[in-house]
């Protein structure tokens, strides 16, 4: 099992996906050189600390639209990045770094002093952007790997989840290499497909292989009980790079975009604009945060991502959008179309021309796109954050000085019995009911003996590790009242003493694949 999304993937406070990360921190660094032989960071397959040194936490604040909402906040968050020069010049997402209006960076994990960062140049299409860091120094720096890019390589995944300063490293192996993919974030020809875990904050973090050489940059996690981890393959990202390094923006329009697929009751689909840069050809039309491009250049943006799987239903394409860019230039003067959910309006203009957006039409859509499926909720100790269902609106938590226990379903009453979906979280420590396997088997005779339910062959007391947590994992079917359990019992993977326990009640046919279980296990976090 594994995990990673829904914010619109940026700055969530369950793990994003897409995949920066919201916490009050900054931090800082040590500089010290690299030791490769061209003065690349190297790895030796133990030693990380080189791979450390180029790799940067991004901390920025501005002001954004979330998906589906119609009201602009100010939000910190964090991402990743990595250097690819001496002098400072680092890489890292659009999503990353587009419309910050603060934006600084700390190196290596060290807190003690954060450096100002400038934007130089975005690829909204691709998902990258270049950034130069103020250094009083020369730095290490990444270099970028050489030959074919094999599936089944190993391959390491590397940056600072869930907004902690602490350098992350996650191993895997390439699963599809070369991969062409069109998503909600972004349209790559060379693509790669990784299972190792990214979380949110990984955004924008290097994606190595086994001697620390770059293949590519991470930009989402599909989190569920299959690991699925995407990056921006490096044969994407040295043909604009020279431009990217120069200051030259390549197919972007200054956004920070998420597509989705068309609403079925109202066909709406397009382009979500979160945030603004100031300056750019979009803010000169009058594209404002918030708003849903329909059409650019008399083409329609709405369609559906060609990513295929329950973790990406309602996620839209940037291909219609990219499309368009590639054919008439970043420049070029571009009919646009634009619904603005806050004031329920059609808008009608040009990017780069001589019609800014009017209105043209009022009351369209009775002000709303679509709402969320799945909202943050927390305990009352801050502690236990997880992602669930809009309609689990009954929510029970009772911290104490031994656990902490948060509750969520539609019906709470019926939850219990199971006879309503619902979701049980402990943490807790585990000295008194031994190891998470332990956990597992006592939760598993009590549903079998208790209420009824039925172990499923293979899916019991199956090991979990999604690069943060490890313990195992079990699904009980046949239950009485017509539910299936899923069951996590499992630790920091850094040894931390606290345990963790979720309980999840679902009643559909495939509980690996429900989107449910996989939104849960992918945005639980104990802070």
């Amino acid at each position: 099992m594994s995990a990673h999304h829904s914010h619109p993937r940026r700055r969530r406070t369950a793990a994003a996906a897409t995949l920066a990360f919201s916490l009050p921190l900054l931090a800082g660094c040590n500089l010290i050189p690299g030791l490769g032989g061209d003065g690349s960071v190297s790895y030796n397959g133990s030693d990380s600390a080189q791979l450390q040194s180029a790799t940067v936490q991004f901390a920025g604040q501005g002001t954004f639209v979330e998906m589906f909402s119609d009201t602009a906040a100010e939000y910190p968050w964090f991402g990743s990045g990595f250097f690819i020069t001496p002098d400072g010049i680092a890489m890292t997402n659009n999503h990353v770094v587009a419309g910050a209006g603060t934006l600084s960076v700390t190196i290596g994990g060290d807190t003690a002093t954060s450096y100002p960062a400038k934007v130089l140049s975005t690829s909204e299409c691709l998902d990258i952007a270049v950034v130069k860091v103020d250094l009083p120094k020369p730095v290490p720096y990444f270099g970028w790997a050489s030959g074919t890019i094999s599936t089944g390589s190993d391959v390491y995944s590397l940056g600072y989840p869930l907004g902690d300063p602490a350098f992350s490293m996650t191993r895997g192996v390439v699963v599809k290499s070369d991969y062409a993919f069109d998503t909600f974030d972004n349209v790559v020809a060379h693509g790669l497909q990784t299972d190792a875990q990214i979380r949110g904050g990984n955004s924008g973090g290097p994606l190595v292989n086994a001697q620390g050489k770059v293949l590519g940059v991470n930009f989402f996690g599909a989190e569920g009980i299959a690991s699925s981890n995407f990056a921006v393959g490096r044969d994407d990202i040295l043909p604009v790079l020279d431009d990217l390094k120069a200051g030259k923006s390549v197919l972007s329009l200054g956004l920070n975009l998420a597509a989705f697929a068309p609403d079925p009751e109202t066909g709406i689909g397009g382009v979500w604009v979160q945030s603004v840069a100031a300056g750019s050809a979009a803010d000169g039309a009058g594209v404002q945060p918030g708003d849903v491009l329909l059409k650019l250049g008399g083409v329609s943006l709405a369609g559906e991502t060609s990513l295929s799987g329950p973790e990406h239903a309602g996620q839209g394409t940037m291909k219609h959008y990219c499309d368009v860019l590639k054919t008439n230039g970043v420049d070029a003067a571009m009919d646009l179309e634009v619904y603005r959910p806050s004031t329920d309006q059609l808008l009608d203009g040009q990017v780069n021309g001589n019609r800014a957006l009017e209105v043209t039409q009022e009351g369209v859509f009775g002000g709303t796109v679509t709402e969320s499926d799945y909202t943050a909720i927390q305990s009352d100790d801050g502690r236990i954050v997880v992602s669930v269902p809009s309609e689990w609106t009954q929510q029970l938590t009772t911290p104490t000085s031994a656990e902490t226990q948060l509750q969520a379903s539609s019906d709470l009453a019926s939850f219990s019995e199971f006879a309503a979906p619902g979701v049980e979280i402990h943490a807790t420590a585990y000295q008194a009911n031994g190891t998470p396997a332990d956990v597992l088997d006592q939760l598993g005779n009590g549903l079998v003996s208790s209420i009824g339910c039925a172990p499923v062959d293979g899916m019991v007391a199956q090991d979990y590790d999604d690069g943060y947590y490890v313990g195992g994992w079990s699904v009980f079917t046949a239950c009485p009242t017509g539910a299936d359990v899923v069951a996590l019992a499992f630790d920091s993977v850094d040894g931390a003493s606290s345990g963790y326990l979720i309980i999840i009640g679902v009643f559909s046919g495939d509980v690996i694949d429900d989107p449910t279980v996989n939104e849960i296990v992918g945005t639980f976090n104990f802070l």
